[in-house]
Formats: structure tokens, C-alpha cells, sequence
């Protein structure tokens, strides 16, 4: 009889944390996959850039290239570049966000499969049917 009511114990606790954590895991990999909706469409980029201002990249092959958003002589195609650059980096990393995002959902769902595997091969004998 403790035998029982221990398993018992123990698969409701295992069933409960994986529901849990299976929960957590989907609606974060669904708010991944969804970003665009929730996001209002702004990003702060993280620039490089020496002591006047002027940001430092690296663009085929050529080393350090200074631009600069102020009107010192940059020309519109090293601008061009540069925010083309951004925009691919854009793209992809939200692609990765996204991609990361299907992983959790589905890993959230084959998660589940765990505790639906345990729960048909548990046998019903766990009750007491002498009591």
C-alpha cells in the first residue's frame, strides 16, 4: 500500500514539472515565433565607432573603413553598405529567433509524449481494490 501511494506520488509530481515546464516552453516558443506581432518594429544596433564618432567596419576585405552619419564626405554608397549590412544581420538574426522559437514548440510537444507514454504503461493496479 505505501508502494502505491509513493509511485503514485512520484508520477503526479513527474506528470505536474512536465506540464510545467512544457507550458513555459511553448508559449515563450510561440511569443518567439509571433515576435513581429508583438514587437513594435524598432531596433537599437550596436555600432563600433572610434574617438570622433565615425563607425568603424569591416567591408570586403578592405580593413576599417570609417563612416559617419554626419555630412564630413561619406558617401552615399559606403552609407548603402553599411545599411545593408544592418539589414541582412537583421534578417538573420531573426531568422535564428524564429528557428529557435519552432524548436521549443516542438520539443514542448514531444515533451509531452513523456508523461503520456508513462501514464498507458502504468499499469492500473496502483489502486487498492481490496480496500
Amino acid at each position: 500500500m505505501f508502494h502505491s501511494y509513493w509511485l503514485r506520488g512520484v508520477l503526479s509530481l513527474l506528470i505536474f514539472l512536465i506540464l510545467n515546464i512544457s507550458r513555459v516552453t511553448l508559449i515563450d516558443g510561440l511569443a518567439r515565433i509571433l515576435w513581429k506581432s508583438l514587437h513594435p518594429g524598432t531596433f537599437t544596433v550596436w555600432a563600433t565607432c572610434d574617438s570622433s564618432g565615425a563607425i568603424v567596419t569591416n567591408v570586403k576585405k578592405r580593413k576599417n573603413l570609417l563612416h559617419s552619419f554626419e555630412d564630413d564626405g561619406t558617401s552615399s554608397k559606403e552609407r548603402f553598405t553599411l545599411t545593408r549590412g544592418i539589414k541582412n544581420q537583421l534578417r538573420w538574426n531573426a531568422f535564428k529567433f524564429r528557428m529557435m522559437g519552432v524548436m521549443m514548440v516542438l520539443s514542448s510537444v514531444s515533451l509531452n509524449a513523456i508523461w503520456i507514454a508513462i501514464v498507458v504503461q502504468a499499469k492500473d493496479e496502483l489502486r487498492l481494490t481490496w480496500l
